[in-house]
């Protein structure tokens, strides 16, 4: 045998590969797929349901439900999803592709959600008419595509070791979370329908269990949106279709959101009256209304189009998108703000119920301003302005009709929210 030379290489061992785990699971959309495609508001053609756009949902989820273990370090929480969902190759990090495959097949590609208005018309799902509108409002300017009765599998392969990450994030998009736009108005809402079994126990009860089985206890980053084993929660009565929940939840919220003196009457919000005092503009027919001065549904999301009647601008009142926007202390606009609220319909047995839930960690910017439709005589175009009230100011808000109050002492309007809804829930 010849001496092997001193610089000879170590012994070669194959690299030991992870035992692999695939999971292949059936879902069915509860509501109609809004957008979901590669261009906004239009599903795709060919892959109504893309992993890629699966892919995003998980790391969201993921993140909601496990990203308590960076212990507050943006940094740290950011290497660690890359290592496991994946980042552009980068050796020095320790990233690349990721160390989950997703692959997902069609198996109902849908149809276009017909909608009948309260004559018995067919209309858009936008149009001013349809009971969906109010959910449904980006696409009264604009022809977008909802589908019903979608379907598809998803075949999922991860490391064993890393099994308990991906279950919570899997829970936590079928129970809170969807496909395509606007999830978080209970659109796209998901049933997994080949579950193996249903845990025994009410459906609150058993989201609850999967909160503490599932979210990690740890401390998020500032402003990353996440789950909480306390988190407020309502979950309504049962209803015979997943639809009729859904518009249960919505409606309220509509009816919350524009609480009005009488059914055409003036918002009991003190926001539109705000506007005209800040701006000095006012209709003839709109006599000035004690009023806060304040914002305070920016809590809902941002932004916020405040545009007056047509009728009320030719007499007076504000002209244009009256648009309340973030900013930043250094003056950088934060032009979107995804509502905390979720509100989306969960299948349980032969039944539906309504479920709303609120994320933790999502702060409103640093500042407020309400951006004008029209420069103001004295050359302004905006102003600061504030989203917080106190609890006067609270009690002072009217319920729809002028019945009752609206929010109580409750100065969280989107707590204020819940509460509204259980008590119609209830009635």
């Amino acid at each position: 045998m010849r001496t092997p030379p001193p610089d000879a290489p170590a012994n070669i061992s194959k690299k030991a590969t992870p035992d692999l785990v695939t999971q292949v699971r059936a879902y069915r959309l509860l509501t109609p797929l809004f957008g979901g495609g590669a261009i906004p508001q239009q599903a795709d053609e060919v892959t109504v349901v893309r992993g890629t756009e699966v892919r995003g949902h998980l790391r969201f989820w993921w993140r909601a439900t496990r990203g308590g273990q960076a212990n507050g370090d943006l940094k740290q929480l950011k290497a660690d999803e890359d290592r496991l969902w994946g980042a552009p190759s980068d050796p020095a990090k320790r990233s690349g592709p990721s160390k989950i495959q997703v692959f997902v097949e069609p198996t109902s590609r849908g149809e276009v959600f017909q909608v009948k208005d309260g004559r018995g018309e067919s209309v858009g799902v936008g149009h001013f008419r349809s009971p969906y509108s109010y959910v449904a409002f980006p696409l009264q300017q604009t022809q977008g595509t909802v589908l019903a009765k979608v379907g598809f599998t998803l075949t999922i392969t991860y490391a064993a070791q890393d099994a308990a990450e991906v279950e919570a994030a899997l829970w936590a998009w079928e129970t809170f979370g969807g496909l395509g736009a606007r999830t978080r108005r209970g659109f796209g809402a998901l049933q997994w329908v080949d579950q193996p079994d249903t845990p025994a126990g009410d459906l609150l009860t058993r989201v609850r269990q999967g909160l503490n089985k599932h979210v990690v206890n740890g401390t998020w980053p500032s402003n990353v949106p996440h789950l909480t084993p306390t988190m407020p929660i309502v979950v309504t009565r049962s209803y015979q279709d997943s639809l009729a929940a859904w518009r249960f939840l919505f409606e309220r919220l509509k009816e919350f959101r524009q609480a009005r003196t009488k059914r055409l009457g003036r918002s009991n919000w003190p926001e539109p009256e705000a506007i005209r005092n800040l701006t000095g503009y006012r209709s003839k027919a709109h006599q000035p209304m004690p009023t806060s001065g304040k914002f305070p549904r920016a809590a809902f999301g941002l932004p916020i189009i405040f545009q007056f009647k047509r009728d009320d601008q030719r007499e007076g009142d504000p002209r244009g998108n009256n648009t309340l926007l973030g900013e930043t202390k250094d003056g950088q606009i934060r032009d979107r703000l995804a509502s905390p609220l979720i509100l989306r319909p969960l299948a349980d047995g032969g039944a539906a119920y309504g479920l709303a839930a609120v994320l933790q960690g999502v702060a409103l910017p640093d500042r407020l301003i309400i951006k004008y439709g029209q420069r103001l005589r004295n050359g302004r175009d905006h102003d600061q302005v504030d989203a917080t009230l106190t609890p006067d100011e609270a009690r002072e808000l009217r319920g729809p009709n002028n019945q009752g109050t609206l929010l109580g002492p409750e100065t969280d309007v989107v707590q204020a929210f819940l509460t509204f809804l259980e008590r119609n829930n209830n009635a």
